[in-house]
């Protein structure tokens, strides 16, 4: 189901007896697909995917999933290595789910690399932050991203 394997994560996304599925690719290009199945997960053929952006991702070496606005849904963390891959023009998205399998795209960042960047609750205020650093790209480096939105 998917052409360009590389980063994958589960969860319930929607309601539902099975977990979808997002992957993004890792070392290459492709797109973000996001594969929801209705009945038999074992059938190949149940299956469905859709693209979540409009374009390519470009060495995209991270995908993570959390809830990062508090709302009690799953979200994802998409990002582009900045080298190899499209240089100052490397994007970081959040994803915010809806419960029901849509989602709302938000650009967080443009020319700033990830590779393999991860969510956690840095400072213990209870909210997901995003911790990211890049590949060889303006090495050593550590980038933290604190999540100050308010929570519903």
């Amino acid at each position: 189901m998917t052409d360009h394997p590389g980063r994958i994560v589960a969860g319930r996304f929607q309601p539902g007896k099975v977990a979808q599925i997002a992957v993004a690719p890792g070392d290459g290009n492709g797109p973000l697909w996001f594969l929801e199945c209705p009945s038999d997960p074992a059938d190949p053929k149940s299956w469905t995917r859709r693209k979540l952006l409009d374009r390519d991702v470009l060495s995209g070496h991270t995908l993570e999933t959390g809830d990062l606005n508090g709302d009690g849904h799953l979200d994802l963390f998409c990002a582009e290595m900045h080298t190899p891959g499209p240089k100052d023009k490397c994007t970081a998205w959040i994803f915010y789910g809806d419960g029901q399998g849509k989602f709302r795209t938000q650009e967080l960042s443009v020319g700033i690399g990830n590779h393999d960047s991860r969510l956690a609750d840095v400072n213990g205020d209870g909210k997901l932050d995003i911790v990211t650093k890049p590949y060889t790209w303006d090495t050593p480096r550590i980038d933290v991203w604190l999540n100050q939105g308010n929570r519903p």
